[in-house]
């Protein structure tokens, strides 16, 4: 049961959240959200509850994949999701605010504060797209990557992890986890931040720019066989025959998204 407390807290979110959309400062998130924490330091894990939490991180595409996910979720009852983009503290706690209610939620979360969420919210499904300093925006990308390996040792050996088989540096994260993983064939087009192998230092190697398979010639981490990858525009997997993905704009990386879309709810339980 929620506390007379956090109902105060929430409300006082809100309610500052519609006083910045009037005043036209913003959509109101990440004020909303830190009058709701300062009110209820504990609000997210208790917004959290018991819903079943997805944490989408990546340094590249995962607002995309977050909006495809939340919308394939939805399609069996109420979601919560930080729609606006907010993917800090504040956003994901005005987002559970937002659907008190769902028993689901799909938040995309900054790459250096998924271990907050995770704790947080008790996530039993994290999504890791890809890694690249490019779109780290100052974070050392060591820094994020060692984030990412606490983050995953320390989910519990029933949460789900959705890895990104395609990227070295993913799978060297991933890898570590003491549940499951699905690997999706999510693709890795900027290979330059993974020529060496996180866990020995060796080059690692591809056959050629257009095969996804790779290999640590040092000591032998290579590309996990994927549960999912993608053929032209349709997503195969193991045992389910092909599901067609339909995207409104051309581009490799949209179709990529979606199969990490579609991947993540199938491996809730949620019928294709």
């Amino acid at each position: 049961m929620r506390s007379p407390r956090l109902a105060v807290a929430v409300a006082a979110g809100r309610g500052a959240a519609r006083v910045s959309r009037f005043a036209d400062y913003g959509d109101g998130t990440a004020i909303g959200g830190r009058v709701a924490m300062s009110l209820a330091p504990d609000a997210i894990a208790r917004l959290a509850g018991d819903a079943d939490v997805a944490l989408v991180t990546g340094t590249n595409g995962k607002s995309t994949t977050a909006t495809m996910l939340a919308a394939a979720l939805g399609v069996e009852g109420p979601v919560a999701f930080n729609a606006g983009g907010s993917n800090m503290r504040e956003g994901i706690a005005m987002a559970l605010a937002s659907r008190p209610a769902a028993q689901r939620a799909v938040l995309e979360v900054d790459e250096m504060v998924l271990g907050a969420m995770a704790r947080q919210t008790g996530a039993g499904w994290v999504v890791l797209m890809n890694a690249s300093r490019e779109y780290t925006r100052g974070v050392s990308l060591e820094a994020t990557l060692r984030h990412w390996d606490t983050v995953i040792r320390d989910l519990g050996e029933g949460a789900v992890v959705v890895a990104n088989a395609d990227d070295p540096l993913v799978v060297s994260v991933a890898a570590t986890t003491s549940g499951r993983v699905v690997w999706v064939a999510g693709g890795c087009s900027w290979r330059r931040d993974a020529e060496r192998c996180r866990s020995c230092g060796g080059p690692v190697v591809w056959a050629d720019e257009q095969d996804a398979h790779w290999s640590c010639s040092g000591c032998g981490l290579a590309r996990p066989d994927p549960d999912w990858w993608l053929e032209g525009r349709s997503l195969v997997g193991r045992a389910l025959p092909p599901i067609p993905l339909t995207v409104q704009l051309p581009g490799r990386w949209l179709v990529s998204n979606a199969a990490f879309a579609v991947a993540t709810p199938l491996a809730m339980g949620v019928d294709t």
